[in-house]
């Protein structure tokens, strides 16, 4: 019964009080044996003393560690020790490689070493962390258009800077999403009378910029219902898309041939805007502080990535938002550009402030990597993706701009296909995989040449023993 029968007929025969138990020893002939009731699985590991579930804890790799200590409150309570995470973080690469220092073990330090582990039971893809959630929205429109008929017009998307909130807009309305409340739902909707070419929204939902027409970009005031007009901005050039920064001061407008920042203060003069001349990108997004400004390529070809850094400003001024427009605005810009790179996104990194590298999709070796900003064409880290078919086409291009945490430690990207990969990011980008005493001699007479931009499978294969050489996990 236990080996062959359901769930259900142990928690039955668990259930057995002592006077069935006495009819049917009664009835049983003599020759039968007493049959011996086993408990169940989880009674058992429920009934083990904590001295040895410590000892399995010990044993466990910290990907069967993650998923041990969510099996029931017991082994859950025992595992609140210091030492059991110390040592779960020394086994994973990912944090061994980056020289980080461990906390040491005692009780104080408990809840740093649980949101350490944290962090790597994610940049890991432990099975633990693998129990994706999916929440479907339906957008139902009560205007009496084609564009709201089921199977009518498709919807255009954009995020907030942070991904607090979500535009969705077609040529009749526009819907601001709420996704960080712990119910999604449709925070505002208005009325429009024409599909904008492009919008964005602040991580506060306060102020609203849409691309209304060819050369105008209206911004709105969502804190009044309903919404004001703040201004309009009247660009030089036809743009492709927009981007608004974090705290809704300046705005980078890409056109064919280069990019325009505009201050989007309300007392802000005509001539407070700067232009660059660049390949041209078809989609912006501001890093967090809002002093760098990274344009790249989806849908446009050839391939393009390039960065913007707001010029020096006096370290001693506080960044407010005045001084953010006069950043941008009051000196001459200079871009850095690779032509190799597609499909660029930040990689935020919370213990420096400012971005230091992007995970970008590099056409040459059909494969994402990371680089640094301060030089888009080097790069060792990569990040393989799916095998195309290759009866039906010899590459798989992503067809999606990639998404990334808060954080930094996961990125998606969608590929065509309807694929959607999630990558671990190493926490430390610079760490140099060394070859093992044993192969060191061999490798180093081989023609082969090693880790690098030659050769990204390599890179995978090392993900377990370097955060520099490794590539992301890989997720079918």
């Amino acid at each position: 019964c236990r080996n062959h029968l359901p769930t259900a007929c142990l928690e039955e025969a668990s259930n057995l009080t002592m006077d069935d138990l006495v009819v049917t020893e009664e009835r049983r002939s003599s020759i039968e044996k007493t049959p011996i009731h086993i408990a169940t699985d989880s009674d058992a590991f429920h009934r083990l003393p904590d001295e040895i579930i410590e000892q399995i804890l010990l044993a466990a790799e910290p990907n069967d560690f993650a998923s041990l200590i969510l099996l029931n409150s017991k082994w859950r309570e025992t595992s609140q020790r210091p030492h059991l995470y110390t040592h779960q973080l020394a086994q994973c690469p990912s944090y061994a490689t980056s020289h980080s220092p461990i906390p040491i073990a005692v009780d104080d330090n408990l809840p740093a070493l649980r949101r350490l582990f944290a962090r790597e039971v994610k940049r890991n893809l432990f099975e633990a962390y693998l129990r994706p959630k999916r929440t479907l929205i339906k957008l139902v429109s009560n205007s009496i258009s084609s564009s709201s008929c089921p199977g009518g017009e498709g919807m255009q998307f954009a995020s907030s800077p942070r991904g607090l909130h979500l535009l969705a807009y077609n040529s009749s309305r526009i819907y601001v999403i709420d996704v960080c409340s712990p119910t999604v739902n449709v925070k505002r909707e208005f009325k429009i009378q024409r599909r904008p070419a492009s919008a964005c929204i602040t991580d506060d939902a306060h102020t609203l910029a849409v691309l209304s027409s060819e050369m105008q970009v209206d911004i709105y005031d969502l804190t009044q219902s309903p919404p004001h007009r703040e201004h309009s901005l009247i660009l030089d050039n036809k743009p492709q898309t927009i981007a608004i920064s974090a705290c809704g001061a300046v705005l980078a407008s890409a056109y064919d041939g280069g990019i325009e920042v505009s201050s989007l203060k309300s007392s802000a003069l005509a001539t407070e805007k700067r232009a660059v001349k660049c390949d041209a990108v078809d989609a912006l997004a501001f890093s967090l502080d809002g002093t760098q400004l990274l344009g790249t390529t989806v849908n446009s070809s050839p391939p393009c990535t390039v960065v913007l850094t707001a010029p020096y400003y006096d370290p001693g001024s506080q960044l407010l938002e005045e001084n953010l427009g006069a950043m941008w605005t009051t000196s001459i810009l200079f871009p850095n550009t690779s032509r190799d790179c597609s499909h660029a996104i930040w990689l935020p990194d919370d213990e420096h402030g400012e971005p230091e590298w992007t995970f970008t999709y590099d056409r040459s070796f059909e494969t994402f990597r990371a680089v640094r900003l301060d030089d888009l064409r080097n790069g060792t880290t990569y990040f393989t993706g799916p095998i195309p078919n290759a009866k039906l086409q010899t590459k798989l291009l992503p067809c999606t701009l990639p998404a990334t945490t808060s954080q930094g430690e996961l990125v998606s990207a969608g590929f065509q296909g309807n694929e959607v990969w999630i990558y671990g990011i190493p926490q430390d980008l610079d760490a140099i995989l060394e070859a093992p005493p044993a192969t060191r001699d061999s490798t180093s007479n081989s023609n082969s040449p090693g880790l690098g931009r030659h050769n990204s499978t390599q890179g995978s294969l090392s993900r377990r023993t370097s955060t520099r050489g490794q590539d992301g996990a890989e997720a079918e």
